[in-house]
């Protein structure tokens, strides 16, 4: 039986090239067996479809990165208009000066009439 054995295996060996075979007839080799209809079809998968497909690929991928550095200047056109208006509103935010307030303005106009008042009245 291990003779046998041993004897198949050796004259059965894989195939080095294709080669087609009818339908029910067996291959005077082992390997993998396509039915020719499955194999055209993936002839023209290799030939038609995936180089299309690399086309396809290559489109996306200088799509993607137009649109990236779109995105990219858009994002520092943003950032730039973000901080000016930062600055605008810290500059509208700032106290103002203590002399602008109403109130002090006021009080130095009534003593500087009262010191008005009491200069003249000691002038004459």
């Amino acid at each position: 039986m291990t003779t046998w054995l041993l004897t198949v295996l050796l004259l059965s060996s894989p195939c080095e090239q294709a080669q087609p075979i009818e339908k029910g007839s067996s291959a005077h080799c082992s390997g993998l067996l396509v039915p020719i209809l499955e194999a055209r079809a993936c002839l023209r998968v290799k030939a038609i479809e995936m180089p299309m497909c690399r086309v396809d690929l290559n489109h996306c991928m200088d799509a993607k990165k137009i649109e990236g550095e779109a995105y990219t200047k858009s994002l520092s056109a943003l950032g730039s208009q973000s901080r000016e208006l930062e600055r605008m509103l810290s500059d509208a935010l700032e106290p103002e000066p203590w002399w602008h307030n109403p109130y002090v303005g006021f009080t130095v106009g009534v003593v500087a009439t009262g010191l008005v008042a009491v200069t003249l009245a000691l002038r004459e």
